[in-house]
């Protein structure tokens, strides 16, 4: 364990964040992390060895102005249904995303002896909500946890609806993607196939050990004393009503944005020097380039990459194309410019 008892003011609220290891997670809670910082608050971030490069930006710059924010690196826990020496759901395919959710949940310990050890502990913890566990941590440790949610408030009300009544398929129809499911307490009572509920839920099966601790974890949010969440008013003002009714506490805080000059090391190296892709963009006219992106975990097959490809190029446009590493033999340079 790094820095067991970094540095805290006792003039400034000392706050635990315990961010989900995917890039698409850690980025937006570290960036609001730095926010907090400057507003006064002293942080303190865990994380895992493999983890801790992406703390870098954030780490750097908060030395360099003179802001109380430390990382608290824990060992990765041992998990046997864990790849060996894999921290980061990037570097994961689907199916063992509920292992690392719930291997996760093993720094409680080392948190909590952490916690009772420091000489000014924290007075709140910040929390992903792929961390819904760390409600029951604050709750053993007598402080208030806060879930954020790096996701838009219709997610997150599909998420609170899906697992807390548990919908299914019939029997006769269990193989039926198509299957219609009505979320009749979501604004608006949308109806979705089975195929476009949350993907982490479809695996749920009853009474099965991780699909039950993923079942606590998630409906332990609801309990969280506050809900901090990546989206604005003026793009979901009912779904934020909805999730701020009888007096729940929701702040929205979207977008998660650096500032100018701030983006690059935020979700890990790029083969693409930041500098290179920003005076390529400037060499273009306003509104001319397509950005492509599937996300840090999507994995395209080869056939998938050359039809994107030949398409974007066939449709004489310029594009951004970013692109998981060398996951492919189709490779993006192959296309355009």
């Amino acid at each position: 364990m790094e820095n067991p008892h970094p540095p805290t003011s006792s003039a400034h609220p000392h706050v635990l964040v315990i961010p989900y290891p995917a890039q698409g997670h850690m980025i937006s809670l570290l960036d609001l992390t730095y926010l907090l910082a400057t507003r006064g608050l002293s942080l303190t971030v865990v994380v895992t060895p493999a983890n801790l490069p992406n703390l870098d930006s954030l780490l750097h710059r908060s030395t360099a102005e003179a802001l109380s924010v430390q990382p608290l690196v824990l060992p990765f826990p041992t998990s046997p249904t864990l790849p060996p020496g894999v921290e980061n759901a990037q570097h994961l395919a689907f199916p063992y995303y509920p292992h690392l959710i719930q291997a996760l949940s093993a720094l409680w310990e080392p948190i909590e002896l952490w916690f009772r050890a420091h000489p000014s502990p924290p007075v709140a913890i910040i929390s992903d909500f792929f961390a819904g566990w760390t409600q029951h941590l604050a709750r053993s440790l007598g402080i208030r946890r806060i879930a954020f949610y790096s996701t838009r408030a219709l997610v997150v009300s599909a998420f609170h609806s899906v697992w807390t009544h548990l919908p299914q398929r019939p029997a006769d129809r269990s193989s039926d993607d198509s299957f219609p499911i009505q979320l009749t307490d979501v604004p608006g009572s949308p109806t979705l196939s089975w195929i476009h509920l949350p993907q982490i839920y479809r695996r749920y099966q009853i009474s099965e050990p991780v699909s039950e601790f993923l079942h606590d974890s998630f409906v332990a949010n609801e309990s969280s004393w506050g809900s901090v969440i990546n989206s604005f008013r003026g793009l979901e003002a009912p779904y934020l009503d909805h999730l701020g009714r009888d007096g729940a506490r929701v702040w929205a805080v979207g977008p998660m944005l650096p500032d100018a000059g701030q983006v690059s090391g935020r979700g890990g190296k790029s083969s693409v020097a930041p500098e290179r892709v920003l005076e390529w963009l400037d060499s273009k006219p306003d509104r001319s380039v397509v950005y492509v992106c599937f996300g840090s975990q999507a994995v395209l097959s080869n056939l998938q990459m050359e039809r994107l490809g030949s398409g974007l190029e066939s449709s004489g446009v310029d594009f951004l194309w970013c692109v998981k590493g060398a996951t492919t033999q189709a490779r993006p340079e192959e296309y355009g410019q």
